[in-house]
């Protein structure tokens, strides 16, 4: 039993580890939602968008939210905007892997993001497996 504990809180801190050298990703500024200045210098601000963003952000809409109406700011667009601000952000950034919980927008449409914008989605569960065989 002891050595199980301990195995588990060696796992957990390799992958608290890995998570802090990872660091944090810049997205597209959006008014109303993202921070104009700092207090510290180590945050990292968003940037401005481009037209290729504009565009990006339009299909992760159409894939991920297929039928919803952005016309209207409100809570429940408000989050599926931080939704897609978040994955294009990764996406910007090269990262490999998007990991997320969130099995409605993002796990049930991996093969269409990852066919279109070469995003490898994942579970944390399929982070950890994958992770544990390397």
């Amino acid at each position: 039993m002891i050595k199980e504990i301990i195995k588990t809180k060696r796992k957990k801190k390799k992958l608290l580890d890995f998570a802090n050298n990872v660091g944090v990703i810049r997205s597209v500024f959006r008014y109303g939602i993202s921070r104009y200045g700092s207090i510290s210098d180590d945050v990292i601000r968003d940037g401005y968008g481009s037209l290729e963003t504009v565009e990006m952000e339009n299909k992760l809409r159409d894939i991920m939210f297929e039928g919803f109406s952005f016309g209207e700011f409100n809570g429940k667009s408000k989050k599926r905007i931080a939704d897609v601000d978040h994955l294009l952000a990764h996406i910007l950034a090269k990262r490999d892997y998007f990991i997320t919980s969130d099995k409605r927008h993002f796990i049930n449409n991996r093969e269409m993001l990852k066919a279109e914008f070469g995003v490898e989605i994942l579970t944390p569960e399929d982070f950890v497996k994958m992770y544990d065989n390397v």
